[in-house]
């Protein structure tokens, strides 16, 4: 195969490899440039993951591959050739070509990431921003107003975005890193409809099967004009909740450590449980280290009133720069 037709992602000495058309290619890696390390190969590595596109299941059918109807409501139903002894997922070329690119994303995304936890990094329920060169992790439940917190930051302070419901973590270097990944971001529409002086196109093809917008997360920066990150140090986590007034209250250790371990991941992708038993959680260790390293940082609970979104970011802003360089407990 031309070298052009094959791409190798990696991320922190993981890898996977994508077998496409150039078109598909291109398109696939304009989405991915900021996140993974690509590069044209000439062969797919042996014993690494790999993904191909082709126009007809012949190929998959010849090599045994096993067959699984994936449905994920509202977007379209994807039909999946996998192996995981032979590390191969085997997708068709469909008339659909929005949808292709962000299901090939998608699998190249959930790949990495169980790689990733392989080799012990952790998955949080949160979102990732940095302020100052200050990384903040922005854990909780679903509904607890981590993406409003999010957007308030945004609209209205100098913060760099990361993530919104996907980070991951991993120690290196005597630091924890947090890290963002290469996903749409779904924001309800009650929470949209406070930032409705926002005005701009929705591109993202989950649009038209869905209420809720839906933006590329380089979408979301250009919007509230802010810069997209990929990585950043943890330096302090902010559980936010919902509440008649706004209130910032320190979290002791015992508090912090417990509310970490309640929003670890187990599972760091979706769509994906039929996979699940040819990779390795090799997180364990890592995680109880997660929740040490907390205790030496500021782990802040956020009371904000949705209805009063700007008062809650303006306490944390404000305790942040009075305790930044005098952060350590």
């Amino acid at each position: 195969m031309n070298m052009k037709n094959i791409v190798c992602y990696s991320r922190c000495g993981c890898k996977v490899y994508l077998s496409a058309d150039k078109y598909i290619l291109d398109a696939v890696n304009f989405q991915l440039k900021k996140f993974f390390n690509i590069q044209y190969v000439d062969a797919i590595a042996k014993d690494e993951w790999s993904v191909l596109v082709e126009k007809n299941n012949i190929k998959y059918q010849s090599l045994h591959l096993e067959y699984v109807l994936l449905k994920q409501v509202p977007e379209p139903d994807i039909s999946v050739y996998f192996s995981g002894e032979k590390k191969l997922i085997g997708l068709l070329l469909e008339n659909n070509c929005e949808w292709q690119i962000q299901n090939i994303i998608r699998f190249v995304r959930v790949i990495l990431r169980m790689l990733c936890q392989e080799r012990g990094h952790l998955f949080l329920h949160g979102g990732f921003v940095q302020y100052k060169s200050k990384g903040i992790c922005i854990l909780g439940a679903k509904k607890v107003g981590k993406t409003s917190t999010i957007l308030s930051l945004l609209k209205d302070y100098k913060v760099d975005f990361i993530s919104n419901d996907d980070v991951s973590v991993y120690y290196k270097d005597g630091k924890w890193i947090g890290e963002g990944w290469p996903r749409s971001v779904v924001i309800r529409q009650d929470t949209w409809n406070k930032f409705e002086e926002v005005n701009c196109k929705l591109r993202h093809p989950l649009n038209k099967n869905s209420s809720d917008p839906c933006f590329y997360p380089e979408q979301l920066c250009d919007i509230f004009r802010r810069q997209l990150l990929v990585r950043a140090e943890v330096n302090y986590i902010v559980f936010p909740v919902f509440s008649s007034r706004s209130l910032l209250r320190v979290l002791n250790q015992d508090e912090a450590c417990t509310r970490i371990e309640k929003n670890f991941l187990s599972n760091p992708g979706k769509y994906n449980e039929y996979l699940l038993e040819y990779f390795t959680d090799n997180s364990g260790l890592m995680k109880r280290e997660f929740i040490n390293y907390s205790k030496n940082i500021l782990c802040i609970e956020l009371c904000q009133n949705f209805e009063k979104l700007n008062e809650g970011t303006t306490l944390l802003i404000d305790y942040l720069d009075k305790n930044i360089g005098n952060d350590i407990r």
